[in-house]
């Protein structure tokens, strides 16, 4: 059985060929429909493939798809975005980082009209700035203050 040496230019004739055959004027044939009704597909692989082509006739491929972009508002900062993924919340990795560093996504709301983060729960100050205060108007340091707590702590538990 003899190999048909296929070129550039019977390649595209070929997918001419295949084209007008299926009725196609908008879009290149998919691969099952070229080796359904030609022999040159792996002709076509070892040129280039259909991605090729497609640039050289200037047509789409056949699973090529038009993306989608969807509008959103981040969560974070409250500016509008376009994203390709539907879920997004965030417009950039800063504010992704920033997101990560409140530790609460599913309560981060972003007031548009200040620019300015809220969460819903509340954050507790620790207390430890006053503790530390306390313990300079001692003339201690706030370790000195936390070891002689601990030990009031234990002598309690001992007794």
């Amino acid at each position: 059985m003899s190999k048909k040496k296929w070129t550039e230019e019977k390649i595209i004739s070929e997918i001419r060929r295949v084209m007008k055959l299926l009725g196609l004027s908008d879009r290149l044939p998919s691969a099952r429909e070229i080796r359904k009704y030609s022999t040159c597909y792996d002709s076509i692989n070892r040129s280039g493939g259909l991605k090729h082509y497609s640039e050289v006739l200037n047509l789409p491929t056949a699973g090529a798809t038009m993306s989608i972009l969807f509008k959103k508002t981040c969560i974070i900062c409250g500016k509008e975005f376009t994203t390709r993924y539907r879920p997004a919340k965030m417009c950039s990795q800063a504010c992704r980082n920033r997101s990560y560093l409140l530790k609460d996504r599913a309560v981060i709301k972003a007031d548009s009209s200040r620019k300015e983060i809220r969460t819903m729960r509340d954050i507790r100050p620790s207390g430890a700035f006053d503790k530390e205060r306390e313990a300079q108007k001692h003339g201690l340091h706030y370790r000195d203050r936390q070891i002689a707590e601990t030990l009031r702590m234990v002598g309690n538990v001992q007794n």
